[in-house]
């Protein structure tokens, strides 16, 4: 079973758009350790 946390505004789905309130684009960013073969968590910033 997988393990999810989430904190904050997470979108609904993985890799579409997600704005925030005032219709800004939040960038998407995937890190990992051990590319995709592991765990990882996808990130959302205001900024790149």
């Amino acid at each position: 079973m997988l393990d999810r946390m989430q904190v904050g505004e997470v979108a609904r789905k993985h890799h579409i758009q997600l704005r925030g309130p005032e219709g800004e684009l939040r960038f998407e960013e995937c890190f990992t350790r051990d590319g995709f073969d592991g765990p990882y968590t996808i990130l959302s910033h205001l900024r790149r």
